[in-house]
């Protein structure tokens, strides 16, 4: 489950918690349509409820002890098992070593009787925790076999036996290398996040619940206690009422009874890892401080301090072993920036931690925007004047700290304006000084999109470094002088400052061949957006050459790599743009690692052309450690995610969770609004807002959010571009959905003349356009020809994308629909069926377009005098309908429709 799915049920918890509780059902009912969604609400309902009774730490805590005295227990049976001896007994109950008693097989396992007198409801949710925790299949997790209890009522939990000693004793035993105990500890890391992932933490991670085998294989014990992540609950909320812990090991938010999570496990794991370096090590070869820092960093005493993940706690270690960069070494920053942060942790808004976090002119301080190619145009202040440069932006973070800013709550806004007025009134002396300070403070408004101030900055930058013959200040200046204006569509200014940076950098030969790259690069960035990519990829092309023959960083030639992948996926050459993204991840992760904006965007770009070819488990993949990354370094609800939010609601939109989608576009345009520059991207969002509302089967309401975005794209773009054409693509099928022909062939017909001219007649997009033509003309003449003439767009669409990517699914679907109407049932059944198996088996089982689907064959079963086959198809699916599209949907009409007998299109349409 996201992180949206998450908050959605947060969200829904706590309204009903505030109703009277005679009245939570109907508040539920009409706040949520999902029924699955309910459901989980009211489990979460019922586990608060709960709460401060003994029961309430179930799996993790107190059930039941023997009556008469475990002592006594060897040789008593229990279902299929005997036990045999005593293994150890805790807090939680004895564990008895086991042999099965009814011949069918023999093994040995791990048998544990839980201490504690339960009551009804408390042991029905052992017998469902303990079945979810029984689904846990991983090489270093010991499995659970078998559960139940005993005749008086106590719960028992059949383990897979372990031969093996506590891993601080393996390792004090074997004095293994230092790289072999970081790489056996990885493979605990690793069984502990595939819990995670599940969803299941384990709560006391210790040496005792780690035993390694003759082997070497670490085996983690003890699952069984671990509580389950409530429904509802983010990896980073509350779980509350844990009774066990063990000192030493077990994190400050445990021993305190604050929350507990899969950060409790991250500390938990640090301070086992600490024990693991230091058993059995001589005083001769002290611990390598990158595996300090990363202990240190996981025992944080602050949860938010502590890795994201055990994903990013494992990500690190590879660092250590593959000679990367430590996160956790190069997080020990030493300017004064961040130690006023640090001073000031309280006092200092969020705001101006946004600064902070932009303010990337020594070290590893990134200048990171919010767009994945623009953030590839990098701006770097030379060596030599950063330190004067960084002291000047310094004093302005400053400004916001308690002692000047009197109590006050400065924002980036108010910084920033500081700074202007700062530069004029102190009036820097040194020219080439002030010409760098205004690029500075000009790329920072930049990158928090404030283009109206970053570009008044910018010009001065240049005009003054032209002014002093400084060739390269000018170019840098120009470069991202020229990206603000791409990024505010003033294609005048943005041909006017790169065209200027090319020539510039192509006459003058001594000029720094990074700089001359990246002015290349950036002009071809430019092509990409106002609708030229074939000359964007040539430009990019260019600049690779320059890049590599130079010799520069290889994090400057991934850079290249990763807007030649773009420019590639625009042309509609998606798997050559996957390769191409996944050259540039390999080179990004040697050079500046996992945990940073570029690596981020290069896996958006990477998610975004799996979608077009529809592998969806590289998409999600892709989004999913995106939005981690980028979490974990800016913060969970910045402006700067506003591009992550809704690639995360274009996943939910895919697999069919439409109303979850919507929510986090309009998450995502929310973030984008309250940025420093305001709302400039509402034509996006209103647009996927509206694809939403098409796939519930609201054509009306998506009628009016295309026709906005139609509004803003023109506004902005132009009226011919292809991005205004996008959205007019986009209305013009909604209109014929509502048989509005006329008004359909006319705006389609405005949309391919845009994409013929801009794309050509071989783009996906502009065969997307003349499909959809044909279907409009279908519709208002039908005939064979026309249906064969779609049926040979669709299978070109397929060859330039994939039978799988969710365009095409769509496409088939609709070509289904029209065969049926016009009498072709055979072949109409044959696409339906194929199209339906790819929505189940290539995105989600329960895919809601699926169902949608399978109503179409129904109507084809009461059209052949199958009412039998008809009514069993139409009860399997009314769940699922009737949980994922609310009343007012076409499809819930074509269900009633159904139902009634009734086969007529017009009956719901």
């Amino acid at each position: 489950m996201s992180a949206a799915d998450w908050k959605l049920l947060e969200a829904l918890f706590h309204g009903a918690l505030e109703q009277p509780e005679s009245k939570r059902e109907a508040w539920l009912a009409s706040e949520c349509d999902d029924e699955a969604v309910r459901r989980q609400v009211r489990a979460m309902l019922d586990a608060d409820a709960e709460a401060g009774d003994p029961a309430e730490a179930l799996v993790s805590a107190t059930l039941h002890d023997l009556a008469s005295g475990e002592q006594g227990a060897a040789g008593r049976s229990l279902g299929p098992w005997r036990i045999v001896d005593e293994l150890g007994s805790g807090g939680m109950g004895s564990v008895f070593l086991a042999e099965r008693a009814d011949d069918e097989y023999r093994r040995r396992v791990a048998l544990k009787l839980i201490r504690g007198f339960p009551d009804p409801a408390s042991l029905e949710r052992l017998r469902a925790e303990r079945q979810i925790l029984a689904d846990l299949g991983h090489p270093n997790i010991a499995a659970m076999i078998d559960g139940g209890t005993t005749d008086d009522g106590q719960p028992y939990l059949v383990m897979e036996f372990v031969d093996g000693v506590p891993v601080d004793q393996w390792c004090k035993n074997k004095r293994p290398s230092t790289e072999k105990r970081v790489a056996l500890f990885r493979l605990i890391c690793d069984a502990v996040q595939y819990a995670h992932r599940n969803l299941v933490i384990h709560r006391d991670l210790k040496p005792n619940n780690v035993l390694v085998t003759a082997e070497a294989r670490p085996v983690l014990l003890d699952f069984g206690i671990a509580k389950l992540l409530e429904p509802g609950s983010e990896a980073g909320d509350a779980t509350r009422g844990a009774r066990y812990y063990t000192p030493g090991f077990s994190s400050p938010e445990q021993l305190t009874g604050a929350s507990v999570s899969t950060a409790s496990d991250v500390y938990s794991l640090g301070k086992l890892f600490e024990l693991m370096l230091a058993a059995g090590r001589s005083d001769s070869k002290p611990v390598p401080r990158d595996l300090q820092a990363i202990a240190q960093r996981a025992t944080a005493r602050e949860p938010a301090d502590r890795y994201s993940s055990v994903e990013a706690l494992d990500s690190d270690l590879a660092n250590y072993l593959e000679g990367r960069p430590v996160e956790a070494a190069s997080r020990r920053l030493g300017d004064r920036a961040w130690k006023f942060v640090k001073r000031h942790r309280l006092a200092v808004s969020a705001a101006s931690l946004v600064v902070i976090v932009m303010l990337g002119l020594v070290g590893r301080i990134v200048l990171e925007s919010q767009r994945s190619r623009e953030a590839e145009a990098q701006a770097r202040i030379e060596a030599a004047n950063a330190e004067q440069v960084l002291e000047f932006l310094v004093g302005l973070i400053e400004s916001a700290g308690p002692g000047q800013a009197r109590g006050e709550n400065v924002t980036v806004a108010q910084v920033l304006e500081q700074g202007r007025d700062r530069i004029s009134a102190e009036a820097i002396g040194d020219p080439a000084l002030r010409a760098r300070t205004l690029f500075a403070l000009g790329s920072v408004y930049r990158a928090l999109e404030n283009h109206e101030y970053a570009q008044s900055l910018l010009a001065e930058s240049a005009a003054l470094a032209r002014s002093l013959g400084d060739v390269e200040e000018e170019v840098r200046a120009l470069n991202v002088l020229g990206m603000s204006a791409v990024l505010e569509s003033d294609r005048e200014l943005a041909e006017d400052s790169l065209l200027r940076a090319v020539a510039l950098s192509r006459e003058n030969l001594g000029i720094d061949p990074g700089e001359r790259a990246s002015a290349i690069n950036n002009l071809g960035l430019m092509h990409i957006e106002f609708d030229d990519a074939a000359l964007a990829r040539e430009l990019i092309a260019e600049a690779l050459v320059i890049r590599e023959q130079a010799g520069l960083a290889e994090e400057r030639i991934a850079t290249s790599y990763h807007n030649l992948a773009e420019a590639e996926d625009v042309l509609g050459n998606h798997r050559e743009a996957m390769r191409l993204y996944r050259i540039a991840l390999e080179m990004k992760l040697r050079t500046v690692g996992r945990m940073h904006p570029s690596y981020a965007n290069s896996l958006n770009g990477l998610g975004l052309a799996a979608r077009n070819v529809g592998e969806w488990d590289t998409r999600r993949k892709s989004i999913e450690e995106q939005l981690e990354i980028r979490t974990e370094l800016f913060g969970p609800d910045t402006p700067i995610l506003h591009r992550d939010y809704n690639e995360l609601a274009n996943l939910h939109h895919d697999m069919g969770r439409f109303q979850q989608a919507i929510d986090n576009y309009r998450h995502a345009m929310r973030l984008e609004a309250s940025s420093i520059g305001g709302p400039t991207q509402a034509w996006l969002f209103v647009n996927n807002i509206g694809a939403a509302y098409k796939d519930l089967g609201m054509p009306e309401r998506a009628e009016e959010l295309y026709r906005e975005s139609v509004a803003l794209r023109a506004a902005r773009f132009g009226d011919d571009s292809n991005t205004t054409a996008r959205a007019r693509h986009n209305l013009a099928r909604v209109l014929l959905q509502q048989g509005r022909l006329d008004e359909a062939r006319a705006v389609a017909d405005q949309a391919l003349g845009v994409r013929l001219q801009e794309l050509g007649e071989a783009h996906p997009d502009t065969i997307t356009t003349l499909l959809l033509s044909e279907r409009i003309d279908h519709a208002r003449d039908p005939s064979p020809e026309r249906l064969e003439r779609m049926a040979e767009l669709i299978e070109q669409l397929a060859a330039a994308r994939s039978e799988n990517s969710f365009g095409v699914l769509g496409a088939r679907s609709a070509f289904a629909r029209a065969l049926l109407d016009e009498g072709q049932a055979d072949r109409a059944r044959r696409e339906m069926e194929a199209t339906i198996d790819r929505y189940r088996t290539q995105l989600v089982q329960g895919h809601p377009l699926a169902a949608a689907l399978e109503l179409d064959l129904v109507r084809l079963e009461l059209m052949q005098g199958q009412p039998q086959e008809a009514a069993a198809r139409l009860d399997a699916q009314r769940r699922t309908l009737i949980d994922n599209f609310p009343e007012t949907s076409r499809y819930r009409r074509q269900l009633d429709c159904l139902d009634a007998g009734n086969t007529d299109p017009a009956c719901w349409r």
